[in-house]
C-alpha cells in the first residue's frame, strides 16, 4: 500500500458507518502526543484526521494500530496513511480547533496568501 512521507496527521480510511467519533477518540487518545482528532461523517463513510506533537509519535501510533479492527466498523481493519497535509493546529479562546485542516487529498497552496497592508 502506498502511503505519504511520514508527518504528524494521520489519516485514518476504510471506516464504516456505524464507527463514531467516541470509539476513535478512545483508541486515539490515550496514545502518546496525541494532540486532536477531526471526524467527519459523509456519502462515502467516516473520515478521520488525527493530529499529534510530533512526527515521531505519529509514525509510533501508525505502527502499533494499523491494521486494528474496531468493534463497529462493518469494513474490516482501519487503514492508517499519513495526510498529505497536517491538520491546522491554531486554537480559538476556548482551546477548541479553529478554522480546519485540508479535507484528505487536498493541496496547501504553493505561496503565502499575500493580505492587503490597511493602515489605520
Amino acid at each position: 500500500m502506498h502511503d505519504n512521507p511520514p508527518c504528524s496527521t494521520l489519516f485514518i480510511g476504510n471506516l464504516g458507518p456505524g464507527v463514531t467519533e467516541a470509539e476513535l477518540r478512545r483508541v486515539f487518545s490515550v496514545q502518546p502526543g496525541y494532540v486532536q482528532l477531526r471526524f467527519s461523517l459523509n456519502q462515502r463513510g467516516v473520515t478521520c484526521f488525527v493530529e499529534f506533537d510530533s512526527v515521531e509519535n505519529a509514525v509510533l501510533t501508525h505502527t502499533q494500530l494499523q491494521g486494528q479492527v474496531l468493534e463497529t466498523n462493518d469494513r474490516g481493519a482501519m487503514r492508517i496513511q499519513f495526510s498529505k497535509s497536517p491538520l491546522n493546529r491554531k486554537r480559538d479562546a476556548g482551546g477548541n480547533p479553529a478554522g480546519g485542516g485540508l479535507e484528505y487529498g487536498a493541496q496547501a497552496p504553493s505561496a503565502p496568501l499575500q493580505l492587503p497592508i490597511i493602515k489605520l
